[in-house]
């Protein structure tokens, strides 16, 4: 098992305050997932409860730019979620949902890519979704501007600008293009956007485990948090939305 950084082995067990917090959130997911009344819910209440942490990191991102400038903790948090090492990225799966163009396809064909050529669109009301909001006067602007009466939250037409990836057996979505107009679809609470691509992880999680440390970034450390979530989800195949379960199933290696 590859361990580096916060991927180390901890001999001992650890009583700090970022350790209470990590086992606690992970006990109680457990919690959640032990009961089966849920079958008729839109989304599953395990994603409501992991969106507690990606609501708090892009709230945060959000206020931070307002006061003292960008807090961007995508790439720490893509690091989580991608093992940490360089080393298992052969272990990940890439699915778009677009075909490439012929011109473009040997950027793919070398690489762990798939096609699924069927659009998963995500509710902002519901799913789990990290922005980054890092420009003050294009966050007020967008709040001001952005899925009103008269301006809805077009996630077709404005693609060209939305760069959404979904993280499974996580099962959530870290953007990496169109945060300020999300960021206003987000907190208002209506409207939908899509995923970009699908990036499966699972067969990392037979490399890698994620271990809180005493001092450590309250990003990374939320960001071990639902790494962690997703090794349980592992077994719960079940919980996630049909169009992920789909995409999951179906899908073919770019050749």
């Amino acid at each position: 098992m590859i361990n580096l950084d916060y991927f180390k082995v901890n001999r001992k067990k650890s009583t700090h305050s970022n350790s209470i917090l990590f086992h606690s959130m992970l006990d109680h997911a457990k919690e959640i997932l032990k009961y089966e009344s849920y079958s008729e819910e839109p989304i599953h209440p395990i994603f409501t409860y992991m969106k507690q942490l990606t609501d708090l990191i892009t709230c945060e991102n959000g206020v931070q730019s307002l006061t003292i400038g960008s807090l961007d903790s995508s790439q720490e948090i893509y690091d989580v979620f991608e093992g940490g090492n360089q080393l298992v990225q052969n272990k990940i799966k890439q699915i778009i949902f677009e075909k490439p163009h012929p011109e473009d396809l040997f950027a793919f064909r070398d690489f762990n890519f798939y096609l699924h050529e069927q659009e998963v669109q995500l509710e902002f009301s519901n799913a789990p979704i990290i922005l980054n909001p890092w420009k003050p006067t294009r966050t007020v602007a967008a709040i001001e501007e952005i899925e009103t009466t008269t301006n809805r939250f077009d996630s077709q037409n404005n693609s060209w600008n939305l760069n959404n990836s979904y993280y499974y057996p996580i099962g959530v979505t870290l953007c990496q293009g169109g945060h300020h107009s999300q960021y206003s679809a987000k907190l208002k609470g209506s409207g939908s956007t899509i995923i970009t691509n699908l990036i499966d992880i699972r067969d990392i999680y037979k490399e890698v485990s994620f271990v809180p440390k005493r001092w450590m970034n309250k990003h990374v450390l939320y960001a071990g948090i639902l790494f962690e979530i997703g090794r349980i989800l592992l077994d719960y195949p079940e919980v996630f939305p049909e169009g992920i379960r789909e995409c999951i199933e179906n899908n073919e290696k770019i050749k």
